[in-house]
């Protein structure tokens, strides 16, 4: 809006005042300014009517002295945004479990060693104070078996009870130094087979420290090649006590029990050890020892056939089934098992004397005497003697053949006896097999 009282110029006063005249009086204004006047209301949204008046202002229109509202700014849209970590999660669900299953794992370990320090930290103390006991004088504690309270005294020898298998809580080196240094002495006279001075060694070695489980076992074995079987039972029984789950311990054992002809305790403690490792083979040879001692030939045959198909070099199996076929009346299959035992044990003489019953009962004296022959250089006349004195020989004895054999085995027992003085004669039974010895 210009000021004429501002702006004095003739050209602002001409405008002013015909402005004013459009306003006040249409008709009377100049031509050109009444279409300036037209157009610039049809710009600010005026309609004049035929009369030329000029119409209010309508509601919403912008009269030109009109302070126009302020537009609300449309809110700008945003750009698309990248993929986050939410919409990553929900397109790979196993990152999330496995995150999971990490944190689990982090807080269970973390528990398992705050466990374990907590328990080395009772254990420490406890035996502490256990040691603190034992050094003021305090009881000893007892093992959990203890079939005897009372020592055991055998032939001059008193072995430790039960208790003192519990190692002394302040340990001197020295004395188990010696300890170990008695019971290698045991092994190294066993492997060149001085039973008898590697019983001794082995007793002063647990004198000294009787909480020595292999060295009980090894007494055991000992006593057992020198046939002392109660003693044999006694150290196996001490030795199985600490550790009950030992094949070697259990066969041995029952072998023990096996010779002094309990043949149920011998039984149970073969089918244990058995059981334990079906591969160890001294276990399954003396089961069928078992089974044969109480007749029950079908399930000893059994035995002897498993055991020879992993062992078919072992003489003492081979001349167990010989005696199976030679009780069946097989004597040809008999002495082709003993020919076989004999190829790979040639020193031993029950074999021979086998070898000459099975010739004799198939009505082969020349094989028997052969065989009788070859036994009594091993033994003695005396022993062949006795043994051709049994059934076996019976239809041999009445042939011409066998009354000179007869005749000349009893001059030479007659001059043995009278040479050497010995009348007892060993007698032939199965021998058990040993964890000791060496399986073939």
């Amino acid at each position: 809006m210009y000021d004429g009282d501002r702006y004095g110029s003739p050209v602002a006063r001409c405008v002013r005042t015909g402005f004013t005249d459009m306003t006040n009086n249409p008709d009377s204004a100049p031509n050109h300014l009444r279409a300036a006047h037209g157009s610039m209301n049809a710009f600010n949204g005026h309609n004049n009517d035929s009369s030329g008046n000029v119409p209010p202002p309508q509601p919403g229109s912008v009269y030109h002295r009109q302070v126009p509202e302020r537009r609300r700014r449309m809110p700008t849209p945003r750009p698309p945004q990248p993929e986050t970590s939410r919409f990553r999660k929900e397109k790979h669900p196993g990152h999330a479990v496995m995150l999971s299953n990490i944190r689990t794992v982090a807080l269970v370990a973390l528990c398992m060693f705050a466990v374990l320090g907590l328990s080395m930290f009772i254990t420490g103390r406890a035996w502490q104070t256990k040691q603190k006991r034992a050094r003021e004088g305090g009881t000893r504690p007892s093992p959990a078996v203890s079939p005897s309270t009372e020592p055991s005294t055998t032939a001059g020898y008193v072995m430790p009870a039960d208790s003192d298998l519990v190692p002394p809580s302040d340990m001197d080196m020295d004395v188990l130094r010696r300890a170990v240094f008695k019971a290698g002495n045991g092994d190294a006279l066993v492997a060149a087979g001085d039973y008898r001075a590697a019983i001794a060694q082995y007793r002063e070695a647990l004198d000294i420290w009787p909480h020595m489980t292999a060295v009980w076992a090894s007494l055991g074995r000992a006593y057992l090649e020198v046939n002392e079987y109660p003693l044999a039972q006694t150290a196996l029984e001490r030795a199985i006590t600490h550790d009950p789950a030992n094949v070697r311990m259990l066969n041995d054992l029952g072998v023990a029990h096996l010779y002094q002809n309990r043949m149920e305790k011998a039984l149970h403690l073969f089918e244990t050890a058995t059981e334990l490792d079906p591969q160890f083979g001294p276990s399954r040879y003396n089961l069928a020892l078992s089974h044969l001692a109480q007749q029950d030939y079908e399930q000893a045959e059994d035995l002897l056939d498993q055991y020879l198909l992993d062992h078919p070099e072992e003489p003492k199996a081979l001349k167990e089934r010989a005696f199976l076929h030679a009780r069946r009346g097989q004597y040809e299959e008999a002495l082709e098992n003993l020919r076989a035992a004999i190829e790979f044990a040639p020193d031993w003489a029950a074999l021979y004397f086998d070898a000459a019953a099975a010739a004799a009962l198939m009505g082969d004296p020349e094989d028997a005497h052969r065989y009788l022959a070859r036994a009594e250089t091993m033994t003695s006349p005396l022993h062949a003697q006795r043994v051709y004195q049994q059934e076996a020989f019976r239809e041999l004895r009445k042939t011409e053949a066998g009354q000179r054999y007869k005749a000349d085995l009893e001059k030479r027992s007659k001059e043995y006896q009278a040479a050497s003085q010995k009348t007892d004669i060993p007698v032939s039974q199965p021998e058990p097999a040993f964890s000791g010895l060496p399986s073939p």
